[in-house]
């Protein structure tokens, strides 16, 4: 046997041998880039988020919970600290709770190499670029769909469908996009309660409480703090209200493409609930979750840092259906997003520090935001043909444990690293951080 088939056999023997330690070498080397990008310049939006306003005399926060809790981060962080230091204290916040996502998803995927997903380009532009807060819905909203699908393997379902809505509540207090969900949710916990021998009076009365919960605790820092409290006037309500607005009156005749969709999609969430097919309902509920966050962003136009948003069902769509497409369907959409955010002008000055960017024209922008919505929606409808049909394909890989399968989602990481490689060479404490 030659020699070099021999290493490779040994090299192989080894990853797999020492595969969870390897892959939680590489999860911290990964973290402590992130936190050494941290120290880099950040977008405009960062300081707005961590420093209070001022109207008329009196503190106004942009969300009660996130204000209080950044003027306290404040206090702390002022005592005797240096302006770059000052900048890396307000990013330890954004970073732990990503730690967080980190570890919870490694716990929970059964992909281990997926979780480097957690650093690809949708992290790093909204939590190293914007510093934004999103990080925070995206967490609970991987908690609330986890303890969802953990409701489908056990009877004792209640407390894992109420744990659930509690989590997605707690996304739903900085921004709404868990409100956009929640719909599909509501049919999954239906589906499950349909097969408990409750009264249906029971099973409604369930369904109704849930409903309440959610709603409680999504407005819960209203209530605790109403003086702080304005009605919400967000750039996600905002965006919203946007959409919403054609199906009004007039003058606004015409339809929201986003709303149309997004009726259509739960039609067919409906549909297909209520059939008495043997779908799984594990891959069921997880499709039309990513269905749901990927129509959103094909039709609405949104903002670049929203866009990790994606990275929970694309955790769980890579992880849990086997088909090699979807691996070349995510390589696109994060290669193709880093092109999609050096379109916005505010951010282009910010990119710059971190990594080779490109001046784009109009027509180019568009180009690359049509390129991005087409694959979005083919892989929607890849996912939902691999759901209903069932047709085995053969895998791209080795096999199902093969070692190339399990490296190819952290890829696109590399990418990352790869571009950033100029950025090792200058260093941040030659640059120094600023605000915009």
């Amino acid at each position: 046997m030659p020699a070099f088939l021999l290493i490779a056999r040994h090299i192989k023997h080894n990853i797999v041998k020492y595969e969870n330690k390897i892959v939680i070498s590489l999860l911290f080397f990964f973290f402590i880039f992130f936190c050494y990008l941290s120290a880099l310049p950040k977008h405009g939006d960062f300081w707005g988020i961590i420093s209070p306003g001022i109207q008329n005399g009196k503190t106004v926060y942009y969300n009660p919970f996130i204000g209080i809790f950044f003027e306290f981060w404040y206090k702390i962080g002022t005592i005797g600290y240096r302006y770059i230091l000052f900048q890396y204290w307000f990013m330890i916040p954004f970073l732990l709770m990503l730690l967080f996502f980190i570890i919870i998803s490694y716990l929970t995927l059964k992909n281990k190499w997926i979780t480097f997903i957690c650093f690809g380009t949708f992290s790093f532009i909204s939590i190293i670029i914007m510093g934004q807060v999103d990080i925070w819905c995206v967490f609970w909203i991987y908690v609330a769909i986890i303890l969802a699908l953990k409701s489908l393997e056990t009877e004792d379902n209640l407390k894992y469908i109420f744990s659930s809505v509690f989590a997605l509540g707690l996304s739903m207090q900085l921004k709404p996009f868990g409100g956009l969900i929640f719909p599909v949710f509501f049919v999954l916990f239906l589906m499950i309660l349909q097969k408990k021998s409750y009264a249906k009076f029971i099973k409604y009365n369930l369904l109704f409480l849930a409903t309440l919960e959610f709603i409680f605790i999504s407005i819960l820092p209203s209530i605790i703090w109403p003086l702080f409290t304005s009605p919400p006037s967000g750039e996600a309500m905002w965006l919203f209200g946007l959409q919403l607005a054609p199906v009004q009156f007039p003058p606004y005749h015409t339809i929201s493409i986003w709303l149309l969709g997004y009726v259509i999609i739960f039609y067919d969430l409906w549909v297909n609930s209520q059939s008495n097919s043997k779908k799984p309902l594990n891959k069921l509920f997880i499709f039309y979750i990513f269905a749901t966050i990927a129509w959103f962003f094909i039709a609405v136009y949104s903002y670049a840092q929203w866009w990790i948003l994606l990275v929970p069902p694309l955790l769980l769509v890579l992880d849990n259906f086997e088909y090699k497409i979807n691996y070349v369907f995510y390589v696109f959409i994060s290669v193709l997003f880093l092109f999609f955010s050096m379109q916005w002008g505010d951010i282009f000055i910010i990119l710059k520090y971190y990594i080779p960017i490109f001046s784009f024209t109009y027509l180019f922008s568009s180009i690359v935001v049509t390129l991005i919505s087409a694959i979005l929606l083919i892989w929607i409808f890849e996912l939902r043909k691999s759901l209903f049909t069932t047709v085995n394909e053969e895998s791209i890989f080795i096999n199902n444990n093969g070692v190339l399968k399990k490296i190819a989602p952290i890829l696109p990481a590399f990418l990352i690293v790869f571009l950033f490689l100029s950025l090792l060479i200058i260093g941040p404490i030659f640059i120094g951080p600023i605000s915009l």
